[in-house]
């Protein structure tokens, strides 16, 4: 008796001549291209966590400090204040200290 009751259906068979190298050698370059992009991010990322790790032993300073105080200090850069007010002295943000003086410069030329 047939172990398989109910289903008739045959399997079919494939031969040799079913195999399709072209598809077989593009799907392993696709795999292997992955791969190997899978293993360069994973070495870059595992670089960088390397670094900043280095970095807090080295400096005794955590990364979020660093960018903090990097953000403080772009904050400063970008912000007009008095840098001394016995001279009377402003700081400026270098965008607008550079237009001010474009504007004397071709004020002077003119004259």
């Amino acid at each position: 008796m047939n172990d398989h009751q109910g289903n008739d259906a045959e399997i079919p068979q494939r031969n040799i001549d079913d195999v399709r190298p072209g598809l077989i050698f593009v799907v392993g370059l696709v795999t292997t291209i992955l791969v190997v992009v899978i293993i360069i991010c994973t070495q870059a990322w595992f670089n960088a966590q390397q670094k900043a790790a280095q970095a807090a032993v080295s400096y005794g300073v955590r990364p979020e400090q660093i960018s903090e105080y990097l953000t403080e200090e772009h904050e400063k850069l970008n912000r007009m204040r008095w840098a001394d007010t016995d001279k009377s002295a402003a700081q400026l943000p270098l965008d607008q200290a550079m237009e001010i003086y474009l504007k004397q410069h071709v004020e002077s030329t003119k004259n």
